[in-house]
């Protein structure tokens, strides 16, 4: 199965962004380093971001699964919804953090 549909959003910047989004882009620069595009696209709509954030946050560290499990589950779900871009990033935690 393979993602026939994309939406289009434009990044939210750290130019334009404001309250909650900024502060939820602000925390993931100050945990990883970096803010990942990801990240902006979702920024447009802050509950998104939010509970995506959550939800991640929840399956590494609540889980029952190993880290280098919880990249296996990550790198399926990007393979089958046919996005590159979280295959790569999954890619690399894989091999770089979670030691895959």
């Amino acid at each position: 199965m393979t993602a026939e549909y994309r939406v289009e959003i434009k990044p939210v910047s750290d130019d334009v962004a404001e309250g909650q989004a900024r502060d939820l882009l602000d925390g993931a620069r100050a945990k990883l380093g970096f803010v990942p595009n990801m990240y902006r696209g979702m920024a447009n709509n802050a509950g998104l971001l939010s509970t995506y954030l959550h939800g991640y946050d929840q399956f590494r560290q609540s889980g029952n699964f190993t880290a280098p499990e919880q990249e296996v589950v990550f790198l399926t779900v990007s393979e089958a919804n046919g996005c590159d871009y979280c295959t790569a990033a999954h890619s690399m935690l894989a091999v770089n953090v979670s030691k895959l």
